[in-house]
């Protein structure tokens, strides 16, 4: 037998290879696991994201109009009036310039509200949601001063299509 040489016995190998396995095993579920977090955080993410960009057109659009009316339909006769909605997963902007959408593959609801600030105040708060459906559903919601609205308006107090009229 020579002595002196250098090199790892097989039960040496062997064991390392044992170890790994174990070590391997067990790191492995956590890895995969780990992706899947961030990958629905990611969703979460973005979706929320969609929303917060339907909420800004939505203050913008709506904090200076003139007349609102609220309803749980769409309605036929829109003329000198932009609409809003949401139909087929799309967040539709229908105005003088024609009809737009805006594919939004999990916003599946917009509620509208309008509540006058109080009595004889002429001012009027504005409230939309919105509902995000995921594997965890998701609201978002606010509220806007609306700086021209007449204490006479005769709109509706909800609805999830928003008809409005901005000033000339």
């Amino acid at each position: 037998m020579i002595e002196n040489e250098s090199g790892f016995t097989l039960i040496e190998v062997l064991l390392v290879i044992a170890i790994s396995g174990i070590i391997i095993m067990i790191i492995g579920p956590l890895l995969v696991s780990s992706f899947n977090i961030f990958s629905g955080g990611e969703g979460i993410v973005k979706n929320q994201e969609d929303s917060r960009l339907v909420m800004r057109y939505l203050t913008k659009e709506i904090r200076n109009a003139e007349e609102i009316e609220l309803f749980s339909f769409i309605p036929e006769d829109m003329e000198g009036y932009n609409c809003i909605y949401i139909k087929d997963n799309s967040f539709v902007i229908e105005n003088e310039n024609g009809k737009k959408e805006i594919k939004t593959d999990k916003i599946t609801l917009l509620n509208f509200k309008l509540i006058p600030i109080t009595e004889e105040d002429s001012n009027y708060s504005f409230y939309i949601k919105v509902t995000i459906s995921s594997a965890s559903s998701q609201i978002l919601s606010t509220k806007i001063l609306l700086n021209n609205m007449d204490a006479n308006t005769s709109a509706n107090n909800n609805g999830s299509v928003i008809v409005y009229k901005n000033p000339s």
